[in-house]
């Protein structure tokens, strides 16, 4: 099973100033198994002036277009990956290559031919350490999405016919964004992190969001999808982060604090659920 048997519980907007294609960097099942990616489709499908489609890794190795449309990924305004697992990093490249985009950054700026869509990443290994795909995107996002995303394409309904630049700057001008161009680092010879300089005005840190209220941003399925990992169940978020910190765990650390949502909140969303699925996965 796969796109054909989803049921979408929100409207996505059909129309819009911008157009973004937001990729996973892995197939279908495991996309639509992730509760933050489809999170995030949902924040920018209803963001007012953005159109918002979604692109999986192809399983069958073909060039891949959006689940929506069939569009060519190339032809949006904004390639944005939801980044989850170091080990999907590849996939990022094989994606944009597959597209026809440049997978470097410095390619897609220095190719005066094409108008090339800005490439944008965030998720939780963009929460750990952007600088390993650093040389891939325009900008990182790092951090929590519910408040930084509509803060980030707040301006979208005016952003018709605007320059690539002039769209980065946008995006770029919130809390939490992280634009590798503007900061120059320096890799000794064994490959270690000797500085890390910010240059045209840029901040010298990056601070990471955080949302610290969960009850304001209750995260469910909003997409239910069969033919996805989980494709049972009505997913409900419960809590963020881990107590117990262990040193060779991420979410320890990447998602501190520690935050919980009200028993109440979970269990009206649980009861909710269970109109749409058998299952409730918390």
């Amino acid at each position: 099973m796969g796109p054909s048997e989803e049921q979408l519980l929100f409207r996505p907007n059909t129309e819009g100033q911008i157009s973004v294609c937001l990729a996973y960097p892995n197939s279908y099942p495991v996309a639509m198994g992730n509760l933050g990616y489809q999170a995030v489709y949902r924040i920018l499908a209803t963001t007012p002036g953005v159109v918002c489609e979604r692109l999986c890794l192809p399983e069958d190795g073909s060039s891949g277009r959006t689940l929506e449309s069939g569009r060519w990924p190339g032809d949006f305004d904004l390639i944005a990956f939801s980044v989850s697992f170091e080990s999907d990093y590849p996939n990022i490249v094989r994606m944009l290559s597959a597209a026809g985009v440049p997978a470097r950054r410095r390619d897609r700026d220095a190719d005066g031919n094409r108008d090339w869509p800005l490439v944008i990443g965030g998720g939780p290994a963009v929460f750990l350490n952007p600088e390993p795909i650093a040389a891939f995107f325009d900008l990182f996002l790092v951090g929590e999405a519910e408040e930084m995303l509509p803060e980030a394409f707040a301006g979208a309904r005016g952003w018709s016919g605007r320059e690539r630049t002039e769209v980065l700057d946008q995006l770029s001008s919130v809390a939490g964004a992280y634009r590798p161009g503007l900061y120059q680092a320096d890799y000794g010879a064994n490959g270690e992190l000797v500085s890390f300089e910010p240059q045209q005005g840029a901040t010298a840190t990056v601070t990471r969001r955080y949302l610290s209220d969960l009850d304001r941003y209750p995260t469910t399925t909003t997409v239910v999808a069969p033919g996805a990992v989980f494709g049972d169940q009505f997913m409900v978020e419960a809590s963020r982060g881990c107590e117990w910190g262990c040193r060779f765990c991420a979410a320890g650390f990447m998602y501190r604090p520690v935050r919980h949502r009200s028993a109440d909140g979970v269990a009206a969303d649980a009861l909710a659920g269970l109109e749409r699925a058998p299952t409730i996965g918390l």
